[in-house]
């Protein structure tokens, strides 16, 4: 029976010649490993972790770094014998894929494709979903703290038990540390003509395309969305489902009241639902 089970991955800080400051290297490592273990802990025990504990039987171990762009390899050690059942039946591609996901929605990044068995694990969690992203805000804000500072895109992979080949499964940089330091909301309501490409109705979050966009952004209910009205909460399913299988030139669009929140650059991170027409 496995005492230990792990998941290889790889930090590397795009710095090219230049030296890397240790104080913020060493918060942005800090920030990958609060976040990927408590995202570890959700997706194979289905419910948030309180605080990082290695007793808790899932933690970052670091492995060996290396010269030029800093590259530091590390490893999710799973060492709890349920968890490692869990995460086996799982599997590492799909956990990679549910690591991608989480760290994605909160940098305000579209997610990546994925594929059907993460998309169930997902649906598993729709429950805590905003209980996760809440959890590692912070842990994710120091992900970002050198390309903050210095500009630097910092690229996490998984590294493959095969062959050695490494995975992109996030890239932060400039534009993800403006999304997360100083987002600005708009004053004023827009209108927007949108179909809803993902609902989490435990949450009443998701992901919209406004018309004439190629690019999803996020959303989420302006005030408390136990108080929104179930009518506003149908109309947002009702019309992910009648979308799901037409294509672009049959699509039904959906008219929203939304406040934009916008990074330093103005680009819009997420929409405020204020009301659904």
């Amino acid at each position: 029976q496995q005492n230990e089970t792990n998941r290889q991955l790889q930090v590397k800080i795009c710095s090219g010649d230049e030296f890397v400051d240790m104080e913020y290297s060493l918060e942005t490592l800090k920030g990958y490993s609060g976040a990927i273990t408590t995202i570890a802990g959700a997706i194979v025990e289905k419910k948030v972790p309180e605080k990082l504990n290695p007793a808790d039987g899932v933690r970052a171990k670091l492995r060996g770094a290396y010269i030029g762009s800093y590259i530091q390899d590390f490893e999710l050690a799973i060492t709890d014998k349920q968890k490692i059942i869990d995460f086996n039946e799982i599997g590492e591609e799909v956990f990679s894929e549910g690591i991608a996901y989480f760290l994605h929605v909160a940098c305000y990044l579209e997610p990546p494709q994925l594929s059907v068995k993460a998309e169930n694990i997902l649906k598993d969690l729709e429950g805590i979903e905003d209980e996760i992203l809440e959890k590692i805000s912070p842990r994710v804000k120091q992900m970002n703290k050198i390309s903050k500072m210095n500009g630097y895109p910092v690229i996490l992979s998984c590294i493959s038990t095969v062959d050695g080949e490494t995975k992109e499964i996030v890239k932060i940089d400039r534009i993800t540390a403006e999304n997360l330091y100083n987002p600005k909301c708009d004053s004023d309501f827009s209108n927007i003509e949108v179909i809803i490409t993902r609902y989490n109705s435990f949450t009443g979050s998701g992901r919209l395309l406004v018309e004439g966009e190629t690019k999803t952004t996020p959303f989420k209910f302006e005030g408390q969305y136990a108080k929104i009205s179930s009518g506003f909460k149908k109309k947002l399913a009702k019309n992910l489902g009648n979308n799901t299988a037409k294509e672009e030139d049959e699509w039904d669009y959906l008219s929203l009241v939304v406040k934009a929140i916008r990074n330093k650059s103005g680009k819009v991170i997420i929409y405020l639902i204020h009301r659904v027409e």
